[in-house]
Protein backbone atom coordinates (compact mmCIF):
# COMPACT_ATOMS: atom_id res chain seq x y z
CA UNK A 1 0.00 0.00 0.00
CA UNK A 2 3.36 1.99 0.02
CA UNK A 3 2.13 3.27 3.72
CA UNK A 4 2.41 2.41 6.91
CA UNK A 5 -0.62 0.60 8.57
CA UNK A 6 -0.87 2.35 11.70
CA UNK A 7 0.13 6.40 12.23
CA UNK A 8 1.73 7.82 15.23
CA UNK A 9 -1.22 7.46 17.06
CA UNK A 10 -0.90 3.53 16.65
CA UNK A 11 -4.29 3.40 15.02
CA UNK A 12 -5.27 1.89 12.26
CA UNK A 13 -5.91 4.96 9.49
CA UNK A 14 -9.35 5.64 8.17
CA UNK A 15 -7.92 4.21 5.13
CA UNK A 16 -6.99 0.97 6.27
CA UNK A 17 -10.01 0.12 7.78
CA UNK A 18 -11.79 0.82 4.67
CA UNK A 19 -9.68 -1.26 2.41
CA UNK A 20 -10.19 -4.22 5.76
CA UNK A 21 -13.56 -4.01 5.50
CA UNK A 22 -14.45 -4.05 1.67
CA UNK A 23 -10.86 -6.67 0.88
CA UNK A 24 -8.82 -3.87 -0.74
CA UNK A 25 -5.95 -5.26 1.39
CA UNK A 26 -2.63 -7.86 0.59
CA UNK A 27 -2.95 -10.72 2.43
CA UNK A 28 0.75 -9.61 4.55
CA UNK A 29 -1.42 -6.26 5.14
CA UNK A 30 -4.52 -8.07 6.48
CA UNK A 31 -2.10 -10.07 8.50
CA UNK A 32 -1.07 -7.11 10.27
CA UNK A 33 -4.37 -5.49 10.88
CA UNK A 34 -5.80 -9.04 12.33
CA UNK A 35 -2.75 -9.11 14.77
CA UNK A 36 -3.36 -5.51 15.58
CA UNK A 37 -6.81 -5.92 16.34
CA UNK A 38 -6.15 -8.65 18.73
CA UNK A 39 -4.48 -6.42 21.33
CA UNK A 40 -6.33 -2.54 20.00
CA UNK A 41 -9.47 -2.43 21.48
CA UNK A 42 -9.82 1.16 20.11
CA UNK A 43 -9.65 -0.07 16.35
CA UNK A 44 -11.60 -3.59 17.51
CA UNK A 45 -14.44 -1.36 18.29
CA UNK A 46 -14.29 0.70 15.48
CA UNK A 47 -14.48 -1.91 12.96
CA UNK A 48 -16.76 -3.59 14.82
CA UNK A 49 -19.55 -0.07 14.63
CA UNK A 50 -18.55 -0.30 10.88
CA UNK A 51 -18.98 -3.98 10.45
CA UNK A 52 -22.24 -4.19 12.24
CA UNK A 53 -20.91 -6.56 14.84
CA UNK A 54 -24.35 -6.49 16.97
CA UNK A 55 -25.90 -7.82 13.54
CA UNK A 56 -23.02 -10.39 13.35
CA UNK A 57 -24.03 -11.05 16.75
CA UNK A 58 -27.68 -11.85 16.94
CA UNK A 59 -26.86 -14.15 13.54
CA UNK A 60 -24.09 -16.03 15.91
CA UNK A 61 -26.66 -16.45 18.41
CA UNK A 62 -29.45 -17.87 15.85
CA UNK A 63 -27.24 -20.11 14.00
CA UNK A 64 -26.28 -21.80 17.88
CA UNK A 65 -29.47 -21.78 19.07
CA UNK A 66 -30.90 -23.53 15.58
CA UNK A 67 -28.05 -26.10 15.94
CA UNK A 68 -28.83 -26.82 19.62
CA UNK A 69 -32.14 -27.83 18.73
CA UNK A 70 -31.12 -30.07 16.14
CA UNK A 71 -28.82 -31.51 18.18
CA UNK A 72 -31.41 -31.54 21.35
CA UNK A 73 -29.46 -29.22 23.74
CA UNK A 74 -31.22 -27.43 26.10
CA UNK A 75 -32.10 -23.83 25.00
CA UNK A 76 -30.35 -22.43 27.72
CA UNK A 77 -26.82 -24.08 26.45
CA UNK A 78 -26.74 -22.23 23.18
CA UNK A 79 -27.28 -18.97 24.45
CA UNK A 80 -24.80 -19.30 27.22
CA UNK A 81 -22.04 -20.36 24.25
CA UNK A 82 -22.76 -17.66 22.29
CA UNK A 83 -22.59 -15.02 25.09
CA UNK A 84 -19.32 -16.73 26.35
CA UNK A 85 -18.01 -16.08 22.82
CA UNK A 86 -19.03 -12.74 22.40
CA UNK A 87 -18.04 -11.67 25.80
CA UNK A 88 -14.55 -13.61 25.43
CA UNK A 89 -13.64 -11.47 22.21
CA UNK A 90 -16.64 -9.72 21.10
CA UNK A 91 -16.23 -8.70 17.47
CA UNK A 92 -12.62 -10.23 17.13
CA UNK A 93 -13.96 -13.37 16.81
CA UNK A 94 -16.00 -12.71 13.37
CA UNK A 95 -12.39 -11.25 11.70
CA UNK A 96 -10.66 -14.00 12.72
CA UNK A 97 -12.97 -16.94 11.51
CA UNK A 98 -13.01 -15.08 8.71
CA UNK A 99 -9.91 -14.03 7.91
CA UNK A 100 -8.83 -16.69 5.69
CA UNK A 101 -11.76 -16.38 3.64
CA UNK A 102 -11.20 -12.57 3.21
CA UNK A 103 -6.89 -13.20 2.80
CA UNK A 104 -7.95 -15.83 -0.08
CA UNK A 105 -10.23 -13.32 -2.01
CA UNK A 106 -7.74 -10.34 -1.59
CA UNK A 107 -5.07 -12.67 -3.26
CA UNK A 108 -7.24 -13.47 -5.91
CA UNK A 109 -9.18 -10.52 -7.04
CA UNK A 110 -7.11 -6.83 -6.64
CA UNK A 111 -3.41 -6.64 -7.83
CA UNK A 112 -1.59 -3.60 -5.79
CA UNK A 113 -2.08 -1.25 -8.37
CA UNK A 114 -6.39 -1.54 -8.02
CA UNK A 115 -5.90 -1.22 -4.49
CA UNK A 116 -3.63 2.27 -4.68
CA UNK A 117 -5.78 3.67 -7.20
CA UNK A 118 -8.81 2.92 -4.89
CA UNK A 119 -7.25 4.42 -1.99
CA UNK A 120 -6.24 7.47 -4.13
CA UNK A 121 -9.73 8.05 -5.14
CA UNK A 122 -10.94 7.72 -1.63
CA UNK A 123 -8.28 10.38 -0.34
CA UNK A 124 -9.26 12.81 -3.54
CA UNK A 125 -12.94 12.81 -2.80
CA UNK A 126 -13.63 13.00 -6.59
CA UNK A 127 -14.55 10.31 -9.01
CA UNK A 128 -11.64 10.84 -12.22
CA UNK A 129 -13.93 11.01 -15.32
CA UNK A 130 -12.96 10.65 -18.84
CA UNK A 131 -12.87 14.25 -20.64
CA UNK A 132 -15.35 14.40 -22.73
CA UNK A 133 -17.91 13.90 -19.75
CA UNK A 134 -17.81 17.85 -19.26
CA UNK A 135 -18.98 18.34 -22.71
CA UNK A 136 -22.05 16.19 -22.08
CA UNK A 137 -23.52 18.56 -19.48
CA UNK A 138 -24.42 21.36 -21.48
CA UNK A 139 -25.72 24.95 -19.46
CA UNK A 140 -29.36 25.54 -19.61
CA UNK A 141 -28.53 28.32 -21.71
CA UNK A 142 -27.82 26.89 -24.85
CA UNK A 143 -31.81 26.50 -25.75
CA UNK A 144 -32.63 29.97 -25.44
CA UNK A 145 -36.67 30.40 -24.49
CA UNK A 146 -39.01 30.23 -21.71
CA UNK A 147 -41.26 27.54 -20.69
CA UNK A 148 -44.21 27.02 -21.92
CA UNK A 149 -46.24 25.67 -18.57
CA UNK A 150 -47.42 22.71 -20.24
CA UNK A 151 -46.75 19.28 -19.36
CA UNK A 152 -43.34 18.52 -17.81
CA UNK A 153 -41.73 15.46 -19.19
CA UNK A 154 -38.43 13.96 -17.28
CA UNK A 155 -35.93 12.28 -19.42
CA UNK A 156 -33.90 10.01 -17.59
CA UNK A 157 -31.47 7.61 -19.37
CA UNK A 158 -28.60 7.83 -20.29
CA UNK A 159 -28.42 11.73 -19.13
CA UNK A 160 -24.38 12.68 -19.66
CA UNK A 161 -22.98 9.73 -19.29
CA UNK A 162 -21.53 7.12 -22.10
CA UNK A 163 -23.04 3.93 -22.38
CA UNK A 164 -21.83 0.45 -22.29
CA UNK A 165 -24.24 -0.98 -25.06
CA UNK A 166 -24.14 0.45 -28.77
CA UNK A 167 -28.09 -0.63 -27.99
CA UNK A 168 -28.65 1.72 -24.84
CA UNK A 169 -32.35 1.47 -23.80
CA UNK A 170 -34.06 4.83 -23.58
CA UNK A 171 -36.49 6.09 -20.51
CA UNK A 172 -37.98 8.63 -19.09
CA UNK A 173 -41.21 9.33 -16.71
CA UNK A 174 -44.44 8.95 -18.66
CA UNK A 175 -46.90 12.00 -18.46
CA UNK A 176 -50.23 11.85 -16.13
CA UNK A 177 -52.71 10.68 -19.08
CA UNK A 178 -52.90 8.44 -22.25
CA UNK A 179 -50.35 9.77 -24.14
CA UNK A 180 -48.25 8.09 -27.11
CA UNK A 181 -44.25 8.87 -26.98
CA UNK A 182 -41.53 8.46 -29.64
CA UNK A 183 -38.17 8.86 -29.58
CA UNK A 184 -35.64 10.34 -31.71
CA UNK A 185 -31.85 10.36 -31.61
CA UNK A 186 -28.96 12.96 -33.23
CA UNK A 187 -26.35 13.20 -34.42
CA UNK A 188 -24.02 16.55 -34.69
CA UNK A 189 -25.62 18.45 -36.64
CA UNK A 190 -29.03 17.63 -35.77
CA UNK A 191 -28.66 14.94 -38.46
CA UNK A 192 -31.45 12.03 -37.08
CA UNK A 193 -29.57 8.90 -36.37
CA UNK A 194 -32.64 6.85 -34.94
CA UNK A 195 -35.99 6.82 -34.36
CA UNK A 196 -38.64 5.01 -32.71
CA UNK A 197 -42.33 4.56 -33.58
CA UNK A 198 -45.55 5.32 -31.20
CA UNK A 199 -44.46 3.59 -28.19
CA UNK A 200 -47.16 3.84 -25.02
CA UNK A 201 -44.50 2.66 -22.38
CA UNK A 202 -41.36 4.63 -20.82
CA UNK A 203 -38.49 3.52 -22.32
CA UNK A 204 -37.66 2.09 -25.82
CA UNK A 205 -34.19 0.26 -27.41
CA UNK A 206 -32.90 0.60 -30.59
CA UNK A 207 -32.81 -2.05 -33.16
CA UNK A 208 -29.44 -0.90 -34.52
CA UNK A 209 -26.45 -0.25 -33.37
CA UNK A 210 -25.25 3.47 -32.55
CA UNK A 211 -21.87 4.03 -33.76
CA UNK A 212 -19.56 4.77 -30.81
CA UNK A 213 -17.50 7.79 -30.47
CA UNK A 214 -20.15 10.29 -31.52
CA UNK A 215 -22.05 12.58 -29.22
CA UNK A 216 -25.47 12.14 -29.30
CA UNK A 217 -28.77 13.98 -28.18
CA UNK A 218 -32.03 12.79 -28.05
CA UNK A 219 -35.46 13.84 -27.42
CA UNK A 220 -39.24 12.98 -26.54
CA UNK A 221 -42.41 13.86 -29.20
CA UNK A 222 -45.60 12.99 -26.83
CA UNK A 223 -48.67 13.28 -28.18
CA UNK A 224 -51.86 13.27 -27.02
CA UNK A 225 -55.08 13.35 -29.40
CA UNK A 226 -54.48 16.73 -31.24
CA UNK A 227 -51.59 17.85 -28.92
CA UNK A 228 -48.12 17.10 -29.63
CA UNK A 229 -45.14 18.70 -27.66
CA UNK A 230 -41.62 17.86 -27.50
CA UNK A 231 -39.13 17.92 -24.42
CA UNK A 232 -37.17 18.88 -23.18
CA UNK A 233 -38.89 22.10 -23.54
CA UNK A 234 -36.51 25.55 -23.51
CA UNK A 235 -34.58 26.23 -21.67
CA UNK A 236 -33.44 23.13 -21.11
CA UNK A 237 -31.34 21.27 -23.81
CA UNK A 238 -31.78 18.17 -24.75
CA UNK A 239 -29.53 15.38 -23.00
CA UNK A 240 -26.33 14.13 -24.69
CA UNK A 241 -24.51 10.76 -24.24
CA UNK A 242 -21.74 8.76 -26.04
CA UNK A 243 -21.42 5.29 -26.58
CA UNK A 244 -17.53 3.43 -25.51
CA UNK A 245 -16.10 1.97 -28.15
CA UNK A 246 -15.63 -2.03 -28.41
CA UNK A 247 -12.89 -2.44 -26.93
CA UNK A 248 -13.25 -0.79 -24.04
CA UNK A 249 -16.64 -1.90 -24.11
CA UNK A 250 -15.55 -5.65 -23.96
CA UNK A 251 -13.04 -4.87 -21.27
CA UNK A 252 -15.25 -3.42 -18.64
CA UNK A 253 -17.99 -5.73 -19.41
CA UNK A 254 -14.78 -8.58 -18.10
CA UNK A 255 -14.00 -6.62 -15.68
CA UNK A 256 -17.74 -6.35 -14.00
CA UNK A 257 -17.28 -10.35 -14.66
CA UNK A 258 -14.26 -10.99 -12.45
CA UNK A 259 -14.68 -8.19 -10.44
CA UNK A 260 -18.31 -7.97 -9.83
CA UNK A 261 -19.28 -6.80 -5.79
CA UNK A 262 -15.91 -5.07 -5.43
CA UNK A 263 -18.16 -1.42 -6.48
CA UNK A 264 -14.75 1.11 -5.76
CA UNK A 265 -12.96 -0.31 -7.94
CA UNK A 266 -15.63 -0.84 -11.01
CA UNK A 267 -16.65 2.81 -10.29
CA UNK A 268 -13.09 4.39 -10.80
CA UNK A 269 -13.33 2.08 -13.81
CA UNK A 270 -16.82 2.93 -15.19
CA UNK A 271 -15.65 6.83 -14.49
CA UNK A 272 -12.42 6.43 -17.00
CA UNK A 273 -14.39 5.51 -19.24
CA UNK A 274 -17.48 8.29 -19.23
CA UNK A 275 -19.83 5.57 -17.92
CA UNK A 276 -21.30 8.37 -15.54
CA UNK A 277 -24.60 6.44 -15.19
CA UNK A 278 -23.20 3.23 -14.16
CA UNK A 279 -20.51 4.86 -11.73
CA UNK A 280 -23.13 6.46 -10.09
CA UNK A 281 -24.92 3.03 -9.48
CA UNK A 282 -21.37 1.22 -8.37
CA UNK A 283 -20.84 3.59 -5.62
CA UNK A 284 -25.03 3.73 -4.55
CA UNK A 285 -24.53 -0.07 -3.67
CA UNK A 286 -21.47 0.17 -1.85
CA UNK A 287 -22.81 2.63 -0.18
CA UNK A 288 -25.92 0.39 1.05
CA UNK A 289 -23.24 -2.30 2.13
CA UNK A 290 -21.39 0.21 4.03
CA UNK A 291 -22.33 3.61 4.37
CA UNK A 292 -18.79 5.29 4.47
CA UNK A 293 -18.43 9.07 4.32
CA UNK A 294 -15.94 8.25 1.89
CA UNK A 295 -17.99 6.65 -0.57
CA UNK A 296 -21.09 8.99 -0.44
CA UNK A 297 -18.23 11.99 -0.71
CA UNK A 298 -17.47 10.53 -4.07
CA UNK A 299 -21.03 9.87 -5.02
CA UNK A 300 -22.07 13.64 -4.08
CA UNK A 301 -18.86 14.70 -6.81
CA UNK A 302 -20.80 12.86 -9.70
CA UNK A 303 -24.30 14.47 -8.87
CA UNK A 304 -22.65 17.58 -8.41
CA UNK A 305 -21.71 17.44 -12.16
CA UNK A 306 -25.10 17.89 -13.65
Amino acid sequence: MGKPLMPRADHLAPEIRFGYRNQLLTADELRMVDAHIATCAGCREALARDMDADGMAQSLCAELETEGHRRQWPAFVSFAIAAAILLAASAAIWFSVHRQARIEVADLRETPAEREAAENVLRSGRLPLADFTKDLTPSRQVLMGKPTGGPNLELLSPVATATLSSRPTFRWKRLDGDWAYSVRIFRPGFELAAASGELPGSEWTPERDLPAGVTYQWQIVAQHGTERVTFPQPPKAPPQFRVVDAATAERLRDLAKNRGGVHILLAIEYGKAGLVEDARRELKAELQRNADPAVQQLLDSLDSKN
